[in-house]
């Protein structure tokens, strides 16, 4: 078995700079949907998935505004912000590129969600977050790219998923997160806790902009002298500094 190297201690201060390159990252990646050359006019399909993306991409930003400010007392508040992100996201994949058109009009129509008819042909029936995750982690994984990494979108949103709506929602997550050690009532998230979730952040943004280019643009590769690598890269040289690694 493989030993694990343990990374140093990280601290609400180390959160805070991982928050910051996480959101130049973010901001990079806007950038590079919203100054293409050559802007394609969309379909509705794809103009819901693009605005879809965009309301993804605000909230991440939003989410790492917060916890590159204040780690500490925001927490709670960047971690509902996420669930937004993630949701956004993965309506937005799935509307825009896998979906039937009279899945986009309902969608449009009702605001009901993503909604498809039963299997038997029956009422339509809801697609939540974790069947949509299943679904369009397809769509990540032809991506195959190695700037993408894990392409487990599934196992990401389901090992989130509950946490996240407990503090949207008032559920379990807020009596557990809202006391510290010593029985005052606030946010203590714990720092170390909120690397993954930074990295999930990314993710989702970087799956954004990878569909964003492949799908919309028919562009399968950044330019590695790009703003966005460049932010990129050191965020990731940062978050391999607080991540526990094989050796």
């Amino acid at each position: 078995m493989k030993a694990i190297r343990q990374p140093p201690a990280v601290g609400y201060d180390g959160v805070q700079a991982l928050a910051s390159r996480a959101l130049a990252v973010n901001e990079a990646a806007i950038d590079l949907i919203s100054n293409r050359e050559g802007k394609p006019t969309p379909d509705l399909q794809v103009y819901v998935a693009m605005q879809l993306f965009r309301a993804s991409f605000d909230h991440g930003r939003g989410m790492l505004y917060l916890l590159a400010a204040n780690p500490q007392d925001m927490a709670g508040p960047a971690l509902a912000l996420h669930r937004s992100q993630t949701e956004n996201f993965l309506r937005g994949a799935y509307l825009g590129f896998m979906a039937k058109p009279e899945v986009v009009d309902d969608f449009l129509e009702n605001d009901e969600g993503v909604r498809e008819p039963k299997d038997d042909g029956g009422a339509l029936q809801v697609i939540g977050p974790l069947r949509l995750a299943k679904r369009v982690e397809a769509l990540i994984t032809e991506l195959s790219s190695p700037d993408v990494g894990d392409p487990s979108l599934e196992t990401m949103v389901k090992n989130a998923w509950k946490p996240l709506c407990g503090m949207v929602h008032g559920g379990k997550a807020v009596h557990a997160l809202y006391q510290d050690h010593q029985g005052e009532i606030g946010c203590a998230i714990p720092a170390p806790h909120l690397v993954p979730f930074i990295a999930n952040s990314m993710a989702l943004s970087n799956f954004a902009l990878l569909l964003s280019l492949s799908k919309i643009y028919g562009e399968n590769e950044i330019d590695p002298s790009s703003s966005f690598t460049k932010a990129f890269l050191a965020f990731l040289e940062m978050h391999q500094d607080v991540t526990p690694r094989k050796t």
